[in-house]
């Protein structure tokens, strides 16, 4: 696992390189809006899974979603500065006062739920000691 996941990294930053000399500077997307969008709904989604697996008291899956999800909200903020035009820089700049704490919120909720999740293993008893 940990050999195919440095040559999967090995791979990222050829293909990465490959990238950042082919790529146009200027490119006209043409589901501009579909892409925003959906980035949207999938946030949405995301923290309603993750409300879900806190109500559910599941601490193994909240840790997923509000990981995933934190990435997320990162993952907007970065194509939202990256993407802005001279004009929209500022408000999207501004945009990152909220989405980035939103992340590390979720990044810290994540945290504390694999802490919880560590406390039940402790606790539950060993299938193997009975």
């Amino acid at each position: 696992m940990i050999l195919a996941l440095a040559i999967g990294a090995v791979a990222e930053v050829a293909w990465t390189i490959v990238l950042g000399l082919r790529l146009p500077t200027r490119y006209e997307a043409h589901h501009w809006t579909l892409a925003w969008v959906g980035l949207d709904v999938i946030e949405i989604s995301m923290l309603l899974a993750t409300a879900y697996f806190a109500w559910r008291r599941r601490p193994g899956l909240l840790a997923l979603a509000a990981s995933a999800t934190g990435a997320l909200y990162v993952i907007d903020a970065w194509f939202d500065v990256t993407t802005a035009s001279p004009g929209d820089l500022a408000s999207s700049a501004a945009l990152l006062v909220v989405e980035l704490p939103i992340a590390f919120a979720l990044w810290w909720t994540a945290v504390r739920a694999l802490r919880r999740y560590g406390a039940l293993q402790r606790e539950t008893p060993s299938t193997e000691s009975r």
